[in-house]
């Protein structure tokens, strides 16, 4: 699978992705794998530590996170109140801190932190 830095070429990429009409449970193209599955099936399935990001949430300073973990973000609004309380089912809430974050820079943030502490 080749991943590219600019996000013109990603873009690009990710429509020819969507593009594609998925007859069956799944296809893969340019080793991704596209599936029609919910949000719940998705959590039931993957194999790893849970945390969902909520401004309420353990302070992640204070939280050993595991060797696998998986981050589940919401947009602005946040998830919606059924997904987090089924999310919460499989994880637990977790906080960058008292600042609002673009969901973008959640991410940067957590790959930073899980680089310090040699996870993934």
């Amino acid at each position: 699978m080749k991943v590219y830095v600019d996000e013109k070429t990603n873009a690009k990429w990710m429509k020819k992705l969507l593009s594609f009409k998925i007859d069956k449970e799944w296809k893969e193209v340019s080793g991704t794998n596209i599936s029609r599955k919910s949000f719940q099936e998705i959590l039931k399935e993957i194999e790893g530590d849970v945390y969902v990001l909520h401004e309420k949430g353990t302070p992640i300073g204070e939280m050993k996170i595991g060797k696998n973990p998986i981050f589940i973000l919401g947009d602005h609004i946040g998830l919606p109140r059924e997904e987090e309380k089924f999310a919460l089912r499989y994880g637990k809430k977790i906080s960058l801190g008292k600042k609002v974050y673009l969901a973008s820079s959640c991410i940067s943030i957590l790959n930073w932190i899980c680089d310090k502490r040699e996870i993934l």
